[in-house]
């Protein structure tokens, strides 16, 4: 693997690499958290732009060891309460006694009884409104914490039903990263290069890629990644104008994952 590429690894989207606590996502985090040590369950709305990392935060709760009990995260919508229930059942490493949906809730029920388990919906707006509103009826219990991630459009028109109003539960907001976040997590996946040039034309061109990126950390995640790509394609060509990152390769990327229309 040439070095562009190991450094691209660095910023793979899906890659997990040590959590990166920015401001927003630090205090999501900490709230969360907060809420875990309360004796009596509820859900949690996890709201922010896509981009903004929510998927990112539901994996470090995932692994994360302060937690008493290992959370259960669905990273795609469930679709239906039976295949909520039957996932819930496995998790405790189980089989369903029923198909009987009030049947596959009592085993679910009596299974996380004595733990306080975190259940972690990602992509929560795509759930059909009939399995949302199931989950919003198991929240009653207060047997389980169970985190909605949700688009922030999508989400707040959700919120704003009446069913969910009425409710009990808590909204989290993860926000943009700012300019200083920005670099520091560059700085944070290459530090392990040792390579000060590479880290100087980075903090060099520190607003520049914030503009680029609209700090959005996805965004900025792909614009690093496809630049180091495009480092190791022009090596594999020979393209000796393209040995090193540059200004003009920071603008390729972003026309290449669509952040510039041309």
């Amino acid at each position: 693997m040439s070095r562009w590429l190991e450094y691209a690894a660095q910023f793979e989207e899906g890659t997990q690499n040590p959590y990166f606590e920015v401001r927003s996502a630090y205090q999501a985090l900490a709230g969360v958290k907060r809420l875990l040590t309360q004796d009596k369950g509820q859900m949690i709305f996890l709201l922010g732009q896509p981009g903004s990392g929510k998927s990112y935060l539901l994996n470090h709760l995932l692994k994360d060891e302060e937690l008493e009990n290992r959370p259960v995260l669905f990273e795609t919508p469930v679709s239906s309460p039976k295949a909520f229930f039957i996932r819930l059942i496995k998790h405790m490493r189980h089989e369903p006694l029923s198909d009987d949906l009030e049947s596959l809730k009592e085993q679910a029920e009596v299974l996380f009884a004595d733990k306080k388990t975190l259940i972690m919906l990602d992509e929560a707006q795509l759930i059909n409104e009939e399995t949302l509103e199931f989950v919003r009826i198991l929240s009653d219990s207060r047997l389980f914490w169970i985190v909605c991630a949700m688009h922030e459009e999508e989400g707040q028109a959700i919120l704003n039903k009446s069913h969910f109003r009425s409710r009990p539960h808590k909204v989290i907001e993860l926000g943009q990263l700012s300019a200083k976040e920005s670099d520091m997590y560059i700085n944070t996946q290459l530090i392990f290069t040792h390579d000060k040039s590479i880290l100087d034309f980075h903090q060099a061109h520190a607003k520049k890629i914030y503009q680029l990126s609209k700090g959005n950390f996805r965004y900025l995640k792909k614009l690093i990644y496809t630049e180091f790509s495009l480092l190791d394609e022009a090596q594999e060509l020979g393209l000796k104008r393209f040995e090193e990152p540059s200004k003009a390769l920071l603008i390729m990327a972003a026309i290449e994952i669509g952040l510039i229309n041309v």
